[in-house]
């Protein structure tokens, strides 16, 4: 014979169904099926153009303190691909070896 656990007698059907709150899955952001609908989202690059002088100007503390930003540094935080940080980080490097 099997023995089934005794059913709580506080429970009724309709309060049986009742969905538990979720915080976490309240939380969360709902993605729109149609991609053109989504929110743009920071890219956590520096806007604009990359040009020598303005990361000289972004990066004016390091280089005041002698270090130079590295090549993957120029790339994670500006929009340019790896070819041109490395240009940019060469230029950064002469600049400060010329002062």
């Amino acid at each position: 014979m099997e023995v089934t656990p005794a059913a709580d007698p506080g429970v009724t059907p309709e309060t049986a169904l009742e969905v538990t709150p979720h915080p976490a899955l309240e939380a969360a952001r709902v993605i729109p099926a149609d991609p053109r609908e989504r929110p743009s989202m920071p890219s956590g690059k520096q806007p604009g153009p990359a040009t020598p002088e303005r990361l000289a100007e972004f990066y004016a503390a390091d280089l005041a303190a002698g270090r130079v930003p590295s090549k993957r540094q120029i790339k994670r935080e500006w929009p340019v691909g790896y070819d041109t940080a490395s240009d940019l980080h060469d230029h950064l490097a002469a600049a400060m070896a010329a002062t």
